[in-house]
């Protein structure tokens, strides 16, 4: 507002003036005062004006001013006001225009200087959150290798915190870090960069391996380092796995073939070569097939790539067949490997050569159908002998007995009586022995027929005890009979089960000691069986006792109790298989000198009430 007043105040003043001074004077020129005044206007476009002004008050003092002066110089002393004023002006309004495009260029400049400034300030920021939280560790190393700057991950992996490392140097964190620094930064002067592999160690004395890759950087008088460091001791750990896979692969016992989804092979490892034949080049690129014989079924190989096809694992034993057409036996183990999208693309193929098992298996079932046949044999010749013998042995016992009884008249003497009786014995023993050959030879021909009635086992007891109690007394054994008339009713052959409890009762007699004592119970299981249970104090049995006396012709060694001759040992085998012709089991549970217990168990099948 000032500088219109100005003007206003100088204008005023200027025609004033002009208007006493006669014409001849050169009073146009101060009206270029009036333009100068333009200079402190805010828009140069008001010079304009105020030239305009000045103009109109020169041509105005012209015509209002006292006469007087040289007309010609009036007029040019007029003219040349007149030209000074716009001169000015136009001086003035270029002055201005430049000054507000300068203003205008450094305010540009300024916006220009702060939105770099910013975007500057933006990048920075990012890039140190980038830093601070780049998943490898981050230092920022002067020349002598101490820390100037480390990031966050930096801390996580040594365990020290920000400023613990910024007091500490690259060697304090580095194991056996060779000396040499100053060649090292020459070299990583001249290259820009470099990449080894170190050890380093945390805060509290643990190492780790890691990748540092280095990078020189120079800016005017400072020099640093910054280091790249990335933790691979996960790395190391996957490739050593990777390796030692590698050589289980490489080094198995077993083929193995890779091939893709389509089974074109496209790995094979030495052991594939050295038992089919074919090197790796001969067989990458083709299909497994070229190993088949011919004689595994077709219906079997569309059965593996249905099973592997769904991601199950496939296991057969195939016939292969080798480069020079030699056939081997392998027992084959195919899988599908998938990618982390569960897709299928390959497929790994382990197969074992089982020739040697094959062969062996085959020679086992031949000696297997020779032993059955040779047992056959056996059974029959035992069966049709035992029959062959009966005849003629029923007459020794026949006559024998006769002779004992002195129906036809007395014996000469105590010799001869004692013969007769020992012919007796004799003959009732390899009569014994007979039956029980015949008995387990239709067991094993499977033509043992079983007559079934309803028993009652407190009867069967009471019948069976009085057939082992002479014996028993002889010995000097208690014979306890824990079974009474709540006892169990079963069905069965009750001949058969006679026989069974006969056998085993005597068998616990004959091996107790004087003063021992053999008992005879019943137990209802928990799953409805019914249990048959024979106790004795007796000298009992090992194992390897056990085992042997369940073997036909076979006697357990029963030390100071065993008597020669005694028994045909298959006592125990014939009472298994007659149990077992019923649908039960025998159970023994012995120690040598604790006794024996042993248990004839009926199926539920079998139990009635």
């Amino acid at each position: 507002m000032l500088p219109y007043l100005a003007a206003l105040a100088v204008s005023i003043a200027i025609i004033a003036f002009d208007f006493f001074l006669p014409l001849g004077v050169a009073a146009g020129v101060p009206y270029v005062g009036l333009v100068l005044i333009g200079i402190w206007l805010p828009s140069r476009h008001h010079v304009f004006i105020l030239a305009v002004i000045g103009s109109v008050l020169t041509i105005a003092g012209y015509l209002m001013s006292p006469s007087g002066g040289i007309y010609w110089v009036v007029l040019t002393n007029r003219g040349l006001a007149l030209s000074v004023i716009w001169v000015t002006a136009i001086l003035i309004y270029l002055r201005k225009g430049a000054e507000e495009e300068l203003v205008t260029a450094h305010q540009e400049l300024e916006k220009l200087v702060n939105l770099r400034s910013v975007q500057l300030q933006e990048s920075e920021n990012r890039f140190h959150h980038f830093i601070q939280h780049a998943p490898d560790a981050v230092y920022v190393l002067d020349v002598e290798g101490n820390i100037l700057s480390a990031n966050n991950q930096a801390c996580v992996e040594t365990g020290y915190t920000q400023n613990e490392l910024l007091k500490l140097s690259i060697r304090d964190i580095t194991l056996n870090l060779s000396a040499g620094r100053e060649k090292h930064i020459d070299r990583l002067r001249k290259e820009g960069h470099s990449t080894n592999y170190r050890t380093h160690r945390r805060k509290d004395g643990s190492t780790f391996e890691v990748e540092v890759r280095a990078s020189y950087s120079e800016f005017g008088d400072q020099k640093n380092v910054i280091t790249l460091v990335r933790n691979i001791s996960e790395r190391n750990r996957a490739n050593e796995t990777i390796r030692k896979l590698s050589s289980a692969v490489e080094q198995n016992p077993s083929m193995v073939i890779i091939t893709d989804k389509d089974g074109t092979i496209e790995y094979v490892n030495p052991k594939f070569s050295e038992l089919s034949g074919y090197d790796s080049q001969e067989a990458i690129g083709k299909k497994p097939s070229l190993l088949q014989s011919g004689v595994t079924p077709r219906e079997t190989y569309t059965e593996m790539w249905a099973t592997i096809l769904a991601g199950r694992e496939w296991r057969s034993e195939v016939l292969d067949k080798r480069k020079d057409g030699a056939t081997f036996w392998v027992s084959a183990s195919i899988n599908a490997i998938k990618n982390e999208a569960g897709e299928i693309t390959h497929f790994v193929s382990m197969e074992e050569d089982i020739s040697e098992r094959k062969r062996a298996e085959f020679e086992m079932q031949e000696a297997k159908e020779h032993a059955e046949i040779a047992n056959r044999v056996k059974t029959d010749f035992l069966a049709n002998m035992s029959h062959e013998l009966r005849t003629p042995l029923n007459a020794i016992i026949g006559y024998s007995e006769t002779l004992n009884h002195e129906i036809f008249g007395a014996l000469a003497n105590e010799k001869q009586k004692e013969y007769v009786e020992t012919i007796y014995a004799s003959g009732n023993h390899l009569l014994e022995l007979i039956n029980d050959i015949l008995d387990v030879s239709a067991i094993e021909a499977g033509k043992l027929e079983l007559h079934d009635t309803t028993i009652q086992l407190d009867k069967l007891s009471n019948a069976v005890m009085p057939l082992v109690q002479k014996r028993a007394e002889y010995d000097g054994v208690e014979l306890i009979n824990e079974i009474d008339h709540d006892a169990p009713v079963i069905r069965g052959d009750e001949l058969r089960i006679k026989q069974i409890l006969v056998n085993l009762l005597s068998n616990a007699v004959k091996f107790t000691r004087l003063g021992g004592t053999v008992s005879l119970a019943v137990d209802r299981t928990d799953d409805g069986c019914v249990d048959i249970i024979i106790r004795d104090t007796g000298i009992g049995m090992d194992a390897t006792d056990i085992a042997k006396a369940m073997e036909k012709f076979g006697q357990a060694e029963r030390g100071d109790l065993m008597q020669s001759g005694e028994g045909t040992g298959l006592g125990l085998p014939l009472t298994k298989g007659l149990i077992e012709a019923h649908g039960g089991k025998l159970h023994i549970q012995s120690k040598p000198d604790k006794g024996t217990i042993v248990s004839v168990s009926f199926p539920q099948q079998r139990v009635l009430n």
